[in-house]
């Protein structure tokens, strides 16, 4: 279920057992909010806010407009660099007149009774007597012409969610994309174990398990294939997390190439989770009017273990 409070400009979206919910700040910029456990649809989000009330040292304000925020202290759905975010972006392009800053600014929404399939990707596809909404989201940098749109499929019945964005050029010259991530998933702590699948060839997917620590840590694919070495899926775990108790939110990529998957602890001890192609030696020219399409990402929560999660991915 998708739900859009138009009064907080809020979107809830809703599995049978878990939420997602982001809303636009005032800036115009797509604030993430929860993902967590169901919660009710007239649900006040003021307690899952991060709360900026001073400024930090070493930070840059977004604006005057706009004391005292800061984008690097903020969970986003979306960030790129150059207006304060100083951590891992989701996006990051160059432009004809050789600037690579972006700044995505909420456009408009639509909610579509269809999942889009687009041509030349593989895609996730359900039972046709399955329910499925799909929230489009289409963000905008009125400075350099460029639009995102958010694709989010929500697969109520087995609680799962999927992401996927489409970045089309609609200015007249050439723009030069270096990084495309799929999800990026923002967290208010840092109070997490990874668990991660790899191995080697017919040894493959051997589980890992370790604490957060500040500063990034990746796993990905240079090899044009996914691989052996390292699985395109994680999962986040509370640390006491068991096969049949605990908080897990699992994060697999629809794609069997390059990729990357990096989790950021940052000075603040907010958590930031990317998934999607691997940007290293990646550059891919977009033309005027053209679109480039991004893997699709599937989530999920769960409260009940790691099997939980397993039978959601497997369903």
């Amino acid at each position: 279920m998708i739900i859009y409070q138009q009064d907080k400009k809020l979107f809830h979206l809703q599995t049978k057992n878990s939420s997602y919910i982001f809303h636009v700040l005032p800036t115009g910029h797509l604030g993430h909010v929860y993902f967590g456990a169901k919660l009710p649809n007239d649900v006040s989000i003021d307690s899952y806010l991060a709360k900026q009330p001073l400024e930090f040292g070493s930070q840059v304000l977004y604006s005057p407009e706009h004391k005292p925020f800061s984008l690097n202290t903020t969970l986003l759905e979306v960030s790129s660099f150059g207006k304060g975010d100083f951590r891992a972006p989701a996006l990051h392009a160059r432009f004809a007149d050789g600037s690579s800053l972006v700044d995505l600014k909420y456009q408009s929404h639509e909610i579509l009774n269809q999942k889009p399939l687009f041509q030349g990707m593989p895609s996730t596809r359900m039972n046709p007597q399955s329910k499925t909404e799909t929230l489009l989201i289409s963000l905008f940098d009125s400075i350099q012409g460029l639009t995102v749109d958010l694709y989010y499929h929500v697969f109520e019945e087995i609680d799962c969610f999927s992401r996927q964005m489409v970045i089309r050029n609609t200015t007249e010259a050439e723009v030069v994309l270096h990084k495309v991530m799929s999800l990026q998933l923002d967290f208010l702590d840092d109070d997490y174990e990874m668990i991660s699948l790899n191995g080697t060839w017919i040894r493959e997917r051997h589980m890992n398990r370790f604490p957060l620590q500040p500063g990034i840590f990746s796993i990905d694919s240079k090899k044009g294939v996914s691989s052996s070495d390292h699985n395109p899926f994680v999962i986040l775990t509370r640390k006491q997390t068991t096969e049949e108790y605990g908080e897990a939110i699992g994060v697999g990529l629809v794609w069997s190439g390059d990729f990357l998957t990096s989790v950021e602890v940052s000075p603040h001890h907010f958590t930031r989770l990317l998934i999607g192609l691997n940007d290293f030696d990646f550059e891919h020219p977009l033309k005027s009017m053209d679109q480039f399409v991004t893997p699709e990402a599937i989530f999920a929560y769960t409260t009940n273990g790691l099997a939980s999660l397993s039978h959601s991915f497997h369903d």
